[in-house]
C-alpha cells in the first residue's frame, strides 16, 4: 500500500489543517473582534458630569378636541403656548403617550409636567407622577425644536 492511499500525509509535507485552523481568515478576524467588543462592553463607562438646569418650567398640558396641544403655567394657569394640530404632531403624540402612562399608573392626569433646558444642550420632559423622564433631543433636532415654544428657547 502506498503513502498516498493510506490516508497519511507524504513524508515532508505539513500536517492537514484540523479544528479552528480550517476556518477562513475573515471568520477568525470577525470572531476575535466580536470577543474584543464583548470585553469592552463589559468595562464600566465613565459617567458624564451631570448637566445643570438652565431653564425649567412646570406646565399642565391638555389636548383639546381640535387636535391642538395647549400648555398652561402650573402656578398661574396662564396659557403659555397653543400648538396647532397640523404643526406639531410629535408634540401631540408625546403628550398623549405620557397621559396614557398616567392612566395606566392611575395617577393624577392634571399634574404638571416639567420641561427643562440643560447645560449640555438637551431638552427633557419629566413626569413626577410616573417617574418618566424623556430626553426630547433623542428624537432628533426637528422634534426637539417643536418643544422649544413651551420653554421659550430658540
Amino acid at each position: 500500500m502506498s503513502a498516498t492511499t493510506s490516508g497519511a500525509a507524504p513524508a515532508g509535507s505539513p500536517p492537514a489543517a484540523t479544528g479552528w485552523r480550517r476556518l477562513p481568515i475573515p471568520v477568525l478576524i470577525a470572531l476575535m473582534l466580536s470577543g474584543l467588543i464583548g470585553i469592552v462592553a463589559l468595562l464600566p463607562a465613565s459617567p458624564l458630569p451631570p448637566a445643570r438646569v438652565l431653564i425649567q418650567r412646570d406646565l399642565v398640558f391638555s389636548l383639546p378636541a381640535d387636535g391642538s396641544v395647549e400648555a398652561r403655567d402650573a402656578r398661574s394657569g396662564a396659557l403659555v403656548a397653543r400648538v396647532a394640530p397640523s404643526d406639531r404632531s410629535f408634540v401631540q403624540g408625546m403628550i398623549h403617550g405620557l397621559q396614557v402612562m398616567r392612566r395606566v399608573n392611575r395617577v393624577d392626569p392634571a399634574a404638571p409636567l416639567r420641561i427643562a433646558a440643560l447645560s449640555d444642550g438637551r431638552l427633557t420632559l419629566s413626569d413626577s407622577e410616573t417617574g418618566t423622564v424623556v430626553d426630547i433631543e433623542g428624537f432628533g433636532p426637528d422634534n426637539a425644536a417643536s418643544f422649544h415654544v413651551f420653554i421659550g428657547v430658540p
